[in-house]
């Protein structure tokens, strides 16, 4: 989480309950987006490391890989994130 940035929880507050969505080994993954993604992450943690760039602080970087599209989504953060807020404890899944 990037001091004073909206992260993933402040979009999606609680985790999907448990069988709600298929697992990975279930659904199957498409190497070359877990590639790419990863690729991207490490472009981002570069940018922060070294104050260069303008790096996706409170922005969702969505990938549609059978159209070829990347979108960026704005995302605000919430005071009572229980992950980047004002009193932050995340809550584990029971």
């Amino acid at each position: 989480v990037v001091p004073g940035a909206a992260c993933y929880r402040c979009l999606f507050e609680r985790p999907p309950p448990a069988g709600a969505a298929p697992t990975c080994a279930q659904a199957g993954v498409i190497g070359a987006l877990a590639g790419l993604v990863g690729s991207i992450q490490a472009a981002e943690a570069i940018k922060l490391l070294l104050g260069i760039g303008e790096p996706l602080r409170s922005r969702l970087l969505t990938i549609e890989a059978l159209g070829g599209l990347f979108r960026e989504v704005p995302l605000g953060r919430r005071e009572s994130c229980e992950a980047c807020g004002a009193r932050a404890g995340i809550l584990l899944p029971e």
